[in-house]
């Protein structure tokens, strides 16, 4: 079987695994097109997977997947952390602990656990805040199985 593909290596044919830059910052490419699967990584078994599946007929997704063991999915703005998704599906913001939902009782953050469906936020001020911007209906409501709700108008 033929297998068509470009790889980094010496003038004598050796590969160069990780030494090859593909671009320069004063002479970039412009668009980068790809038909399968971009790895983005370090190490085997370490780095970002970014490619797309098809849950359905007309469902397409874009799939990013952290594939180490700590399966960590990052979200950065000016070099810092903003948010991110554990292994386990926790959606942090502001926090990188995914302890015990119920322990989040210091510094300022968020997070909503993913197998409990339970929120939890920390801060020192206000925690919560809901604008309904119509004049109809009420601003929150709280229910214990679908039933008996009670409304904040």
């Amino acid at each position: 079987m033929l297998v068509a593909f470009i790889a980094p290596s010496t003038t004598t044919g050796a590969n160069r695994d990780a030494a090859i830059d593909l671009g320069y910052s004063s002479s970039r490419f412009k668009d980068l097109y790809l038909s399968g699967v971009a790895y983005i990584a370090g190490t085997t078994g370490r780095g970002l997977k970014i490619s797309n599946a098809t849950e359905s007929y007309t469902n397409n997704v874009a799939v990013l997947n952290a594939q180490h063991s700590q399966g960590i999915l990052q979200f950065q703005t000016a070099s810092s952390e903003a948010a991110r998704i554990d292994k386990d599906g926790n959606l942090l913001v502001g926090t990188t602990s995914s302890t015990t939902p119920h322990t989040l009782t210091s510094g300022s953050g968020g997070a909503m656990w993913h197998n409990s469906l339970y929120i939890s936020i920390g801060r020192t001020s206000d925690s919560l805040f809901l604008n309904r911007l119509g004049t109809d209906g009420g601003v929150a409501r709280f229910l214990q199985k679908w039933r008996h709700g009670r409304r904040l108008n």
